[in-house]
């Protein structure tokens, strides 16, 4: 036997305990890394960005599990988010269309469009969004190779931009001269919100899609008593239309969709854990595999990259030693 890496009592003992730890995973929902920003929205739907196909980057989505929204809404809320994000540079393909995907891990959040499943969905359809994982598309078929927009930027919420800069874009500032003031303060300009909906207002979470016969969007759970309340909120604000304040709202939603549909991507200095740090416990021997942060996603494909580099190992070096080479200083990867 040779005395390498992979014949060593750490090796056969890790490599025990994180096949069992794999097989009595359930597999995470969604199959990929998600920030806990994005979590915490709870996303149904998921696109992907084909951009270096087969290469598959999170570059948004949306919780449509309270929110039925027809393909042809979809697609306009989709162009009306991307192509602003960067003040309507390297805007869509206006014919771009989605088609279900299958995504596979090709390492520690890197991952590939592993398969096409079905038709493309029509940009006039009238059918639902269903939950699952959507890949860009031109008319033909073929994955959208040109920018996509919202895998790298988005709009912070009013609660989280500074406080005095909580308005849309092209609306004063809380330091803007009194006139423009004065001219929000008139009463036929007022927007009302109620106290219950405050939080959510500030969180970008409930607007109007004015161009939807003024229909009133949750993009998430409601807080507290809003969501206590949620039964007697309207389906439409249909007052705003025709009025000055329709100029808001439009204005408003379309900010807010920038704030909820674009960018998945994990960011490891935020969200607590590096893949890296994670894969050094396992070579060091130093991983407390009952750690709950083992049965993350994250967690979980560190693991299955892992086995494959482990198992990857074991064919060169059993090919080494078929050769008749020396593998004892394949120690280390």
């Amino acid at each position: 036997m040779g005395c390498g890496w992979s014949e060593s009592r750490f090796d056969v003992t890790v490599m025990a305990t994180v096949t069992r730890l794999l097989l009595t995973m359930t597999d995470p929902e969604p199959s990929f890394v998600l920030a806990q920003r994005v979590l915490s929205q709870g996303r149904t739907v998921h696109i992907f960005s084909l951009e270096d196909y087969p290469t598959a980057t999170i570059a948004g989505g949306l919780n449509t599990k309270n929110l039925s929204v027809p393909a042809y809404t979809f697609y306009r809320w989709l162009h009306l988010c991307n192509d602003a994000l960067y003040s309507g540079l390297c805007p869509l393909d206006p014919s771009v269309v989605l088609r279900r995907i299958t995504i596979s891990t090709v390492d520690v959040m890197t991952y590939v469009a592993r398969s096409f499943d079905g038709p493309v969905i029509p940009r006039n359809s009238p059918n639902p969004i269903e939950p699952g994982s959507y890949g860009l598309f031109l008319c033909d078929g073929t994955p959208y190779k040109g920018q996509v927009n919202c895998v790298n930027a988005r709009r912070l919420s009013f609660e989280e931009r500074d406080k005095n800069d909580r308005y849309p874009p092209g609306w004063p500032r809380q330091d803007a001269i009194p006139a423009d003031l004065a001219r929000l303060a008139a009463s036929r300009d007022q927007v009302t919100i109620s106290c219950a909906l405050a939080d959510d207002f500030k969180r970008n979470a409930i607007s109007v899609d004015v161009d939807d016969a003024a229909r009133i969007i949750c993009f998430r759970n409601l807080s507290g008593a809003a969501d206590s309340d949620k039964s007697q909120l309207q389906t439409h604000h249909s007052t705003v239309l025709g009025r000055p304040s329709e100029k808001f709202w439009r204005e408003h939603f379309q900010y807010s969709l920038m704030v909820f549909f674009p960018t998945g991507s994990a960011d490891f200095e935020r969200d607590g854990y590096s893949p890296n740090a994670l894969l050094e416990e396992l070579l060091e021997n130093n991983a407390d595999l009952d750690s709950p942060k083992w049965r993350t996603q994250l967690g979980k494909e560190v693991l299955e990259v892992y086995m494959r580099q482990v198992i990857l190992q074991k064919v060169d070096q059993r090919q080494l030693v078929n050769d008749g080479l020396d593998t004892s200083s394949s120690s280390s990867w």
